[in-house]
């Protein structure tokens, strides 16, 4: 927690001095240039709940190769949410809605509570959507934000309040492919011992990635929805919960190995495959909405 709360400190004068800048430059600062800022604020401070927890679990070193147990997916959702709003476009004026919304978001990433800026985001985000033309930038990088939203907020909220159900899915789904009997979200294994899965193991933070991947894709290539689509994201779904579901299975099958599965080297192995399958469902799927766009 000492780390959490260092890097949370940290952001919060981050906040300060992107406030007094921006104060002093509102006259020049674009609208997209604003919320640019606003989103970068509040996701760097929704991410100290998610780097202590590594530096705890794995040591700086650790954490840092494994680019602090977030994925590579979320990193490049931020980047491409960025390029979007900070390229050479025409520049529109922000709105006094547009600076409240700036005020608040920068007194929420003050907060030294980054589930707060989570939250901000997820707002300030949806507005973005709602307020900014179709096709638009800023419209676009809204979607990728919002979508990161669900990682850094709405992911967690669910597993806290309303897990049960998809816990209890987990485990069935796994007794399907192990052939081990589960009891809720119970899972027995082979020596007959048994692990309850809990919300660190659900499928939801592989299908959160599979959506950020997805919203990231089809934003930043300006795709207009279709069917093609829609089953991409729900394959991309589906192959992120069967990799999860694989790996539970070997924890099942191999209780012995239990570390090496749940946290060393072969839980690994997996988050790089999930990772991989993911990313070819979303390409194949994007790859094949490009060519019937002509």
């Amino acid at each position: 927690m000492l780390h959490s709360a260092w890097l949370t400190s940290a952001c919060a004068t981050a906040a300060r001095s992107n406030l007094a800048a921006i104060a002093g430059h509102r006259a020049a600062l674009s609208r997209d240039t604003l919320y640019g800022f606003v989103y970068l604020l509040l996701t760097a401070n929704a991410l100290p709940t998610f780097v202590g927890e590594s530096v705890q679990s794995h040591g700086w070193l650790n954490a840092v190769i494994n680019l602090f147990d977030i994925s590579a997916i979320v990193w490049l959702a931020i980047a491409a949410g960025l390029g979007l709003l900070w390229h050479q476009g025409k520049p529109d004026l922000p709105t006094q809605i547009d600076w409240l919304l700036a005020g608040a978001a920068i007194l929420a990433a003050l907060a030294p509570l980054p589930p707060l800026s989570g939250a901000a985001l997820s707002g300030v985000a949806l507005w973005g959507w709602l307020a900014s033309p179709a096709h638009s930038s800023a419209r676009r990088a809204a979607a990728i934000f919002l979508s990161l939203s669900t990682f850094l907020f709405w992911g967690r909220i669910f597993l806290a309040l309303g897990a049960g159900p998809l816990l209890s899915a987990d485990a069935a789904f796994v007794s399907l492919i192990s052939g081990m009997p589960a009891f809720g979200n119970v899972l027995q294994f082979t020596d007959g011992t048994r692990f309850v899965i809990a919300p660190g193991c659900s499928s939801l933070h592989g299908i959160s990635l599979a959506l950020i991947l997805w919203t990231t894709a089809v934003a930043w290539f300006d795709y207009r929805i279709t069917t093609r689509l829609r089953w991409t994201l729900a394959l991309a779904v589906l192959a992120s919960v069967l990799v999860n579901g694989v790996r539970l299975t070997m924890i099942a099958w191999y209780p012995k190995d239990f570390d090496y599965w749940h946290v060393g080297l072969g839980a690994t192995c997996f988050g790089w495959m999930s990772l991989i399958v993911i990313t070819a469902v979303v390409y194949r799927g994007t790859l094949d909405q490009s060519r019937a766009d002509g």
